[in-house]
């Protein structure tokens, strides 16, 4: 009984932590890709509008680039990270990852980096 009571007190405890990502990360081809914040439950948008500018996207390689869903191959690879407040820092989609405001951070849309496999050329 004594065990039975320190698992449960231990599980009270431990209430709301998490030790993992708490978004799912659910690009697309077309708008409406984003992510889901399984804390909350709410569903976000990923963004695609340029905050300097405030029109959308038109390049994902250079100083202007950011997300476009139409031009970025899902590879298998997609997460957004969140700060404690579920707040968006950056997101993965594909080969390329975008800071909050979906400007890309690094890119390798053109395949550059295909043969590389733990920072060693394949």
């Amino acid at each position: 009984m004594k065990k039975i009571m320190t698992v449960v007190f231990l599980s009270l405890l431990a209430g709301n932590t998490i030790a993992q990502n708490p978004n799912w990360a659910l690009p697309r081809n077309t708008a409406g890709s984003g992510y889901m914040d399984m804390d909350g439950f709410g569903y976000y948008a990923f963004p695609t509008i340029n905050p300097t500018t405030g029109s959308a996207y038109t390049n994902i390689e250079g100083l202007d680039g950011g997300y476009i869903p139409s031009q970025i191959p899902h590879r298998g690879a997609a997460n957004a990270f969140s700060n404690s407040n579920g707040e968006l820092l950056f997101f993965i989609v594909g080969n390329s990852i975008f800071d909050k405001a979906g400007r890309t951070i690094w890119s390798n849309h053109e395949g550059v980096y295909d043969n590389v496999s733990n920072g060693f050329l394949k």
